[in-house]
């Protein structure tokens, strides 16, 4: 994977300022143009919505399977058709070539920006999920304190009833005695 924040940054910089964005007019540009737009907004999205963006790896590896398929399959025809002697049926034309190509690319950026965003969506998920359980582990050390303090103080006002006890046992002895 690789990383294009400062192509990113200036793409934002011109969306900011109403400029045109800088990416390519297809489906991996638009993908690319829509996450960086809502990516300053993940903190608002909700839990469930950045978990189906995640999500997105699930359908590129998909993608990925279905692309290679039928480039393998086109890759059999070509070959059939060349390996024949005489007369070729043509079930490929060199005209069309290109044109399957620059689709087949088109559907591999497709894909690279899907598990690129997939993966920005999951460490936000993940990093959320991180403060959490930080958070209830830090609330949880407060009241584990917390109870150890008031167990003490139980402990230290349950001796100091023991000793008064005992000092109000020595005093009426002591007062016995006196009387006697």
């Amino acid at each position: 994977m690789h990383s294009d924040k400062d192509q990113i940054d200036r793409d934002l910089a011109a969306t900011d300022s109403n400029e045109r964005p800088n990416y390519t007019a297809d489906a991996s540009g638009l993908l690319r143009y829509l996450w960086g737009r809502g990516c300053g907004q993940v903190e608002q999205m909700a839990d469930d919505e950045l978990e189906w963006v995640a999500t997105a790896s699930e359908n590129a590896q998909l993608m990925a399977l279905n692309l290679s398929k039928t480039l393998g399959g086109v890759a059999m025809l070509i070959s059939c058709d060349s390996e024949r002697k005489g007369l070729h049926a043509g079930s490929f034309q060199p005209h069309d070539l290109p044109e399957l190509l620059w689709g087949a690319a088109d559907t591999v950026k497709t894909i690279e920006e899907m598990v690129t965003i997939a993966g920005d969506a999951d460490f936000h998920l993940r990093e959320r999920y991180r403060k959490r359980a930080e958070h209830l582990a830090h609330q949880a050390s407060i009241g584990s304190a917390r109870h150890a303090r008031d167990d003490g103080a139980l402990k230290l006002a349950a001796q100091g009833q023991v000793m008064r006890s005992k000092k109000q046992t020595a005093n009426a002895t002591e007062q016995e005695t006196e009387n006697a």
